[in-house]
C-alpha cells in the first residue's frame, strides 16, 4: 500500500486522552530508564520513568489489550545522531562521559552525564527509532485500520532540548530530532510536526 507522506511525532506531559483508553486504535508505547545515568539531587532523576510506568498501571492504561509494550529496540548507532548533531559534540560527549564521575558531572548548566550516559542515550534514541519504526509499519499494514497507530515513549536521558552542537535542558542528544530524521530517511516521510 501507499505510505502517507505526513506523520505528526507528538511528545505529551500529561497521561494520553481517556478517548484512547476505549479506543481498539493500537498504541504502542517504549520505555528505557537507565538507574546509572543520574545525578544527586537533580531534577532529572532516575526514578522519573519508574513513576511514570506506575501512573500507567494505575489508570489501567498498560494492561489494554489495545495498547502493546514495544520490548525489543535497536541501539542508535552514531551515524544516527550524527545525522542531526555535529559530529564534534557526538564524539566529545562520548570522552566525556568516558572519563566522567561515577557521581555524575554537570557537562552544560543544567544537563549531567555520567560514565553510562552515551551508551544511554544511544539506547533512549534508538528506542525510539524502533518506536516510529512500528507505528509506521502499523499504520501501513494493508490489515491495521484507517487510522495511524500512536506511541509514546518513557526514555531517560530524555532528548528534546538539546541542540545541534551542545547538549541542553537536561537532554544529551535530541531524541526527537533523531527520530525525525530516521522516519525521514528510512520511511520516506515528508513532514513531520512535533508538539511540545
Amino acid at each position: 500500500g501507499s505510505r502517507s507522506s505526513r506523520a505528526k511525532v507528538i511528545t505529551c506531559k500529561s497521561l494520553p486522552n481517556p478517548d484512547i483508553q476505549n479506543s481498539s486504535q493500537q498504541i504502542y508505547y517504549v520505555t528505557y530508564g537507565s538507574l546509572a545515568h543520574d545525578y544527586p539531587g537533580h531534577a532529572e532523576s532516575a526514578l522519573r520513568v519508574p513513576a511514570i510506568i506506575k501512573a500507567l498501571d494505575n489508570q489501567g492504561l498498560s494492561t489494554r489489550p489495545n495498547v502493546l509494550e514495544l520490548e525489543e529496540y535497536n541501539l542508535a548507532l552514531p551515524e544516527d545522531i550524527i545525522a542531526v548533531h555535529d559530529r564534534r559534540y557526538v564524539q566529545a560527549l562520548e570522552r566525556v562521559c568516558e572519563f566522567a564521575s561515577p557521581a555524575g558531572q554537570m557537562v552544560e548548566s543544567d544537563t549531567y552525564c555520567t560514565p553510562t550516559s552515551y551508551r544511554d542515550a544511544l539506547t533512549s534514541s534508538g528506542a525510539v527509532m524502533s518506536l516510529v519504526d512500528q507505528i509506521l509499519m502499523t499504520s501501513s499494514s494493508p490489515s491495521s485500520s484507517s487510522a495511524a497507530a500512536h506511541g509514546f515513549a518513557m526514555v531517560r536521558p530524555p532528548g528534546h532540548h538539546a541542540i545541534p552542537k551542545s547538549a541542553m535542558g537536561f537532554c544529551l542528544f535530541s531524541t526527537v530530532a533523531v527520530a525525525v530524521r530516521h522516519a525521514q530517511r528510512h520511511h520516506n516521510i515528508k513532514k513531520v510536526a512535533i508538539f511540545d
